[in-house]
């Protein structure tokens, strides 16, 4: 069928989307004739196919049921297009879900170590990793309940995104426990006003049903490639220096070996404590007596290990 022009249009303003007039002529004379063939879906009317002539047409029995039959192949595609949209949509969706925090909206453990074993492999310069650990976050969520701590790490998770740069990941990796990425710093020591910025923005109370409550946290820092080679050493060198910061409430440190007791050699100590148990462990009791009638009361269990 020939025409001047082939448009493509809804009837009704509720329909799904719109589509634009394809002009096939850049001469458009007014028509004369206009022949509309619906485009019928599953759901209902899909739009309608409009064709326009220059002069009056009177389409025989075999070009209506082509009409009709491109009409129908025209209404599949848009279905189809609209299923394709939901598909991409649905998948979007699960990938979303399945690399982010449902409560925060950050970034998972999963996608944080997707994205440090990519950092590291294309790493320019200095790349860091800030572990952060909320003090006192369980005695709220006990006190006042699951609402005010998902108000307190919504408003937490909102402030990390809001101290670092656009190009920075900030996770969450459960509970009370953040992490922030940070690529291409020149050194190690360009971490440390990032922790402090951080502990800063903390500090103000956030208010729940009038009251102000106090966030505080312990951030620890590790840098590859100066403290660890791998992602898996750099996530634990963090984690050790952020157990360090505990100790000191509000702080952050970063990973010192020196100070790091979580060593294999602790490990191996472990172990051979199960052999110990059956050979190397003795007991001794000291005796325990009455100062005023020098009678003996009791005794005291001592357990020593002889340690090849």
């Amino acid at each position: 069928l020939s025409g001047d022009k082939l448009s493509c249009g809804p009837d009704r303003a509720e329909d799904r989307r719109p589509f634009t007039e394809i002009d096939l002529r850049v001469r458009r004379p007014a028509p004369a004739e206009c022949i509309v063939a619906p485009l019928e879906g599953s759901t209902g009317r899909l739009g309608s196919l409009r064709l326009m002539f220059d002069a009056p047409v009177r389409l025989s029995s075999r070009e209506s049921q082509v009409l009709s039959t491109y009409a129908h192949s025209v209404a599949n595609t848009m279905l189809n297009s609209y299923l394709y949209d939901d598909v991409c949509a649905e998948a979007a969706r699960q990938a979303h879900e399945a690399s982010h925090d449902p409560l925060t909206g950050l970034a998972n453990r999963v996608l944080l170590s997707a994205h440090s074993a990519k950092a590291l492999d294309e790493a320019d310069g200095t790349t860091a990793l800030l572990l952060l650990d909320l003090d006192h976050f369980k005695e709220i969520n006990d006190t006042l309940g699951h609402a005010a701590g998902d108000l307190l790490l919504q408003e937490v998770a909102r402030r990390l995104r809001a101290s670092v740069r656009e190009e920075d990941l900030v996770a969450r990796l459960g509970g009370d426990e953040f992490a922030i990425l940070i690529t291409g710093l020149a050194s190690p020591a360009d971490a440390e006003p990032v922790a402090a910025d951080v502990l800063a923005l903390l500090c103000e109370p956030v208010e729940y049903e009038g009251l102000h409550l106090s966030v505080e946290a312990s951030i620890g820092i590790a840098c590859y490639p100066t403290d660890a080679d791998s992602a898996e050493e750099l996530f634990r060198r963090a984690d050790v220096a952020m157990y360090q910061a505990k100790t000191e409430r509000g702080a952050w440190l970063r990973y010192d070996p020196l100070r790091d007791d979580t060593s294999v050699q602790r490990l191996a100590l472990v172990g051979e404590l199960r052999a110990a148990l059956a050979e190397q462990l003795v007991v001794h009791f000291q005796p325990q007596y009455d100062l005023v009638t020098g009678s003996l009361i009791g005794a005291e269990a001592l357990v020593r290990w002889n340690h090849p």
